[in-house]
């Protein structure tokens, strides 16, 4: 919870995780429950993917979903999804924790970078561009994995890692740990 407000200070996710608070959803009656879900979760915001073999057409089963769900009509073009800013830090965020259960110490350095969002159709240069973090990502972990377990060396670590999340709407966390 520290870490998560030190790397969001400044914005209102500091104080609340995306999903809210949990006071709020804990108290929150059947109605509330029910309005919320009829509010946001309308056929325009939603997604169906089908996988596996089927008797019918693609047709057929398209003609079978707009015929459950409706064929998403913008009913919630009036409802704007709120989003609130995050913020880059201008300068660095420090935080000190001790934890008298923890078995090891660890160090996290983080830091929040916007979002970029992308289409529902990426171009060549979005998918190279993913396909490279992504690649990244893998073989950063692999090499700080062999160089936390290699016996020929001492680290003074005994496990790193390297992400790269969305950690709101707007916003990724890339995190090293050690």
């Amino acid at each position: 919870e520290a870490h998560w407000k030190a790397i969001m200070k400044g914005s209102k996710y500091e104080n609340r995780l995306p999903i809210g608070i949990e006071e709020v959803i804990k108290g929150a009656s059947a109605a509330t429950v029910q309005e919320f879900r009829d509010k946001w979760y309308t056929p325009d915001r939603m997604g169906v993917i089908l996988v596996g073999d089927f008797s019918e057409t693609m047709d057929e089963m398209e003609k079978k979903i707009f015929d459950t769900f409706g064929e998403g009509k913008p009913e919630s073009a009036s409802q704007r999804v709120p989003s609130f800013e995050t913020r880059q830090h201008q300068r660095p965020q420090f935080l000190c924790q001790t934890d008298e259960e923890a078995t090891q110490s660890s160090v996290h350095v983080s830091f929040i970078k916007p979002w970029k969002q992308l289409g529902t159709t990426w171009d060549l240069n979005e998918f190279r561009e993913m396909v490279v973090g992504d690649m990244f990502e893998t073989a950063l972990n692999a090499r700080l994995f062999r160089r936390s377990h290699s016996k020929e060396s001492m680290q003074p670590f005994f496990t790193a890692s390297y992400s790269n999340d969305r950690v709101c709407r707007n916003a990724d966390c890339v995190t090293l740990t050690a």
